[in-house]
């Protein structure tokens, strides 16, 4: 989607005693917070190979960051009887931080995959999962070019059985070629298991045209099959839509771009879901909203401030020890140049910590930009396929690629 690219400074230049910095630091550190600042990132030069191609990384130095980590405010959860549950306050949560373990030095997807024929600028945006051994790969791929973004667009599933060597198996859903249907321009493909009736869920933004992204609406389709096996689909669209930029509830900091992307997870036996809106040119912001069903209806959170900001499509998992875990294309370090992938947390799912993992550029990217997964690989490592820019800008190839990191807590 088409963006102008925006760099922000974060810096800190409040001064402090030593005496009593020190005295703070102890004070902090007892009580297991660190005043709001990040934790330290590593960077690496990834220049040794394996045998698949894949490059290890090699640390030369680290460097502590000064970005705050912030934590969101609380929303009220909505549950079948139409009242209020309040969220804890998350004043205990222990820290968490990513470390770069390996990336790709050649893309995964690029134009010459036999699969990419008909796409004109590549593919972004979606979500990958591994389902009976294969990774599967719900992706949107950018078909037709408008004078400025992306106008037609499709649905593509791939599947890979090492996630390294990718094959595409089918077209999930077209966009419409009416201009200002309200899916002339579709995106961001996320698959939800829904437990309750047995169907995969596939929500996803549809645009009335590509140029300028406006008035974004969130759509759901389920599974024609019932259970796991109906990850392949086909998929049944429902009618209604699930937020509007035409709801007149919309909350203040919410754009003319609409509702621009939407992940669903479960918190108890209630679901949160992100979604995210912008002004299509300054800011991506993301909130909260809730209900007791899968398939809605759904509550905004009313809040005056986003939960999450300089953020678009984050994806949700739950840690083994019920912590909930998101990544999402950060935007807080510039658009095309960005070296850099944004991650949270959160114990239940409604305050939040946001911070950012610092990545060298692959050879072949000009920027990064979209995370697709967070599959657990064991040991505590994490696969995080994204989408990248490559040289052209948004009139280049947009490709897939991945790298491997550790989740480090405290």
């Amino acid at each position: 989607m088409k963006r102008k690219s925006i760099r922000i400074v974060f810096s800190n230049n409040r001064l402090i005693k030593p005496k009593i910095q020190i005295i703070i630091l102890l004070i902090c550190l007892f009580s297991n917070h660190l005043l709001g600042m990040s934790k330290k990132n590593d960077f690496y030069r990834l220049n040794d190979f394996n045998e698949n191609n894949v490059i290890i990384k090699k640390k030369i130095f680290s460097q502590m960051k000064v970005r705050g980590a912030r934590e969101t405010n609380q929303i009220n959860l909505y549950n079948e009887k139409s009242t209020f549950i309040k969220s804890k306050d998350d004043t205990s949560l222990s820290g968490y931080s990513l470390e770069l373990i390996e990336g790709s030095d050649k893309p995964l997807i690029d134009q010459t995959n036999p699969g990419s024929v008909g796409i004109s600028h590549g593919l972004e945006c979606g979500q990958v999962l591994f389902y009976k051994n294969n990774y599967h790969m719900f992706i949107t791929e950018k078909v037709i070019s408008a004078d400025f973004g992306v106008d037609l667009t499709r649905f593509g599933h791939w599947k890979s059985s090492n996630g390294i060597f990718w094959k595409r198996v089918g077209t999930l859903k077209n966009s419409t070629k009416t201009p200002k249907s309200p899916k002339h321009s579709i995106w961001s493909p996320m698959p939800v298991y829904d437990k309750s009736n047995e169907r995969w869920n596939i929500f996803y933004v549809g645009y009335e045209e590509g140029v300028n992204n406006p008035h974004g609406r969130i759509f759901r389709a389920y599974s024609k099959t019932k259970g796991y096996n109906g990850l392949d689909g086909p998929y049944i669209d429902e009618p209604d839509t699930v937020l509007s930029y035409y709801d007149t509830n919309r909350n203040s900091w919410e754009g003319k771009q609409g509702t621009d992307s939407f992940y669903p997870f479960q918190v108890g036996n209630n679901w949160c879901a992100f979604y995210g809106s912008s002004d299509g040119v300054s800011y991506w912001d993301v909130g909260l909203v809730a209900s007791n069903r899968l398939n809605g209806p759904w509550k905004r959170d009313e809040k005056p401030n986003p939960d999450f900001t300089y953020c678009e499509n984050p994806i949700v998992i739950t840690l083994s020890n019920g912590v909930k875990f998101c990544v999402y294309d950060d935007l807080a370090h510039g658009i095309s140049d960005c070296h850099s992938i944004g991650y949270g947390y959160s114990t239940d799912g409604v305050n939040w910590v946001q911070k950012y993992l610092s990545l060298p550029l692959p050879k072949w990217a000009t920027s990064i930009r979209t995370p697709l997964s967070f599959i657990y690989e064991g040991n505590d490592i994490y696969i995080i396929y994204f989408t990248a820019l490559t040289p052209g800008d948004y009139n280049g190839f947009e490709k897939v690629g991945r790298i491997k990191v550790k989740l480090l807590k405290g």
